[in-house]
């Protein structure tokens, strides 16, 4: 991953200009669907809810997501920040 990290970098510090960002994402997306997953045929799949700042962070679940990622164990997380705030764009446009 820090290979991927340094390697996006660079091609960013290469195209500055806005319009070649175009090309820089579609050789990443590229590069990220080249990467191969482990995962389980049929995994068990747990939804995490509860008060947004227990899901969202991990010292105060005990890195729950992690723990049961690392036994093959797919987790689905309701809230996410993306979620809350078009959420909370939709209450403001109401």
């Amino acid at each position: 991953m820090r290979n991927f990290i340094r390697c996006f970098l660079l091609i960013l510090a290469r195209r500055a200009i806005l319009k070649k960002l175009k090309f820089v994402k579609i050789n990443i997306c590229r590069f990220l669907k080249n990467i191969e997953i482990e995962k389980p045929i049929n995994p068990i799949r747990v939804g995490v809810i509860g008060e947004l700042y227990v899901l969202m962070e991990p010292f105060s679940n005990f890195y729950i997501e992690k723990e049961l990622a690392q036994k093959g164990i797919e987790v689905h997380r309701f809230v996410t920040v993306s979620s809350i705030c078009t959420m909370f764009l939709v209450l403001i446009c109401i």
